[in-house]
């Protein structure tokens, strides 16, 4: 591979209460909850504890955005970030694609047009209103704001969306189709329809305490925190990134995809899929600490129980920012894989917060903020569709 190896040369995060990454820096050191009671967004005018990003988005580079779907505001915010973090004054130059990942991009908008339409209110109906609910809007954006006009994708893979887009990247830059490549992923579930499927599924929980919904590596607690954010990574070659003098803020060592072929409806509940595609990763490296996409969900968690013991046997130290940030389905990842890559350059572990560690005793979870030397960082995701993604970042 040699000088086509990928590495993470800038990031970029729009999130709750997070603007810039100083600001998820700061959060995930001092283990800080993000997400709040919202009053009135239940179906019966119920709280519903969310992560909610309440600053304005519409104006972006003195333009006024005002028929693009809230998963491109958010994404265009985050890719700006990473093209200043990277050091790209003139991203088009270069041979450069652009891979988003997303659920739910379009979809609040989506609802809106129906329900407009159901009124009989074709005039609320924007004009542009195709390109408003389109979820390659989401990548279209980005590559028409910032004039990329080579390879642009949008991939819907699940909750793993976000760090498959960083997979496929990863297999592009090293098979010389791109020399870096703008890739992450937006998502915006704060709508009826995605509230409404997990609340019939029992998995988030209406008018809760934000100390007792969300609850990860907690035995009795099988709910989840519903958040919307967008997180932006430039990948590059090797070659490249040292050929412009950028900074190497990270290796993406290893990835692994795969797919548990159950059901549309279900995941692995064993959890074999997840550890065979982490043992891909894993095997032959010694990993200083797994960032777990455990987010509060009975099934989930006990995977990651899985992986620590069958992998590891309990002597890796694992911790999830979901306790902070909740769980912004296909965005999660690439928020985590940032958080990684800020453990590698800040020599920290971020801890776990909101965890009894109940029926998870055996695992070492960190849950105060460990300041260490990290070489290794171990990424995990799977989720519904069955999609599973285990990825490593490494100190350059």
């Amino acid at each position: 591979m040699g000088n086509r190896q990928a590495v993470i040369t800038g990031y970029g995060v729009k999130a709750p209460q997070t603007s810039r990454v100083q600001d998820y820096l700061q959060i995930l050191q001092q283990g800080m909850r993000t997400h709040e009671s919202v009053a009135g967004i239940g179906p019966g005018g119920e709280a519903l504890v969310c992560g909610v990003v309440d600053e304005p988005l519409e104006t972006f580079q003195g333009k006024r955005l005002k028929h693009y779907p809230r998963s491109s505001l958010l994404a265009l915010h985050a890719a700006q970030e990473a093209f200043e973090s990277a050091g790209l004054e003139n991203p088009a130059q270069y041979r450069i694609g652009v891979i988003l990942g997303t659920c739910t991009g379009g979809l609040p908008e989506a609802e809106m047009t129906s329900y407009h339409y159901r009124a009989n209110d074709l005039r609320s109906v924007p004009l542009k209103n195709a390109g408003l609910t389109n979820i390659h809007s989401l990548s279209s954006s980005v590559a028409s704001h910032f004039g990329l006009s080579q390879e642009v994708f949008t991939i819907s893979n699940g909750c793993c969306s976000g760090n498959d887009s960083l997979y496929l990247a990863k297999r592009l830059i090293e098979a010389g189709v791109f020399d870096l490549c703008v890739t992450g992923a937006s998502e915006t579930p704060l709508c009826h329809s995605a509230i409404a499927s997990f609340l019939k599924q029992r998995a988030i929980t209406l008018d809760c305490s934000p100390e007792k919904t969300g609850n990860p590596f907690s035995r009795g607690n099988d709910d989840f925190v519903i958040a919307e954010a967008a997180a932006v990574v430039i990948l590059e070659a090797r070659s490249h990134a040292e050929s412009r003098q950028a900074p190497i803020r990270a290796l993406l060592s290893d990835a692994a995809v795969n797919n548990d072929t159950v059901s549309i409806h279900l995941s692995d509940a064993s959890g074999d899929s997840m550890l065979r595609n982490t043992s891909l990763v894993a095997e032959g490296r010694t990993i200083d600490y797994v960032n777990s996409q455990a987010l509060g969900l009975s099934v989930n968690d006990g995977i990651e129980l899985r992986l620590s013991r069958e992998l590891f046997g309990h002597q890796v130290p694992f911790t999830t920012i979901k306790g902070m940030y909740g769980h912004a389905f296909g965005t999660s990842p690439v928020l985590q894989t940032i958080s990684s890559v800020l453990s590698l350059e800040h020599s920290f572990i971020p801890p776990t917060i909101k965890t009894t560690k109940e029926g998870f005793e055996d695992m070492p979870i960190i849950t105060e903020c460990q300041h260490q030397h990290v070489r290794h960082v171990l990424v995990t995701s799977h989720g519904y569709g069955g999609n599973n993604n285990s990825l490593i970042v490494s100190r350059p």
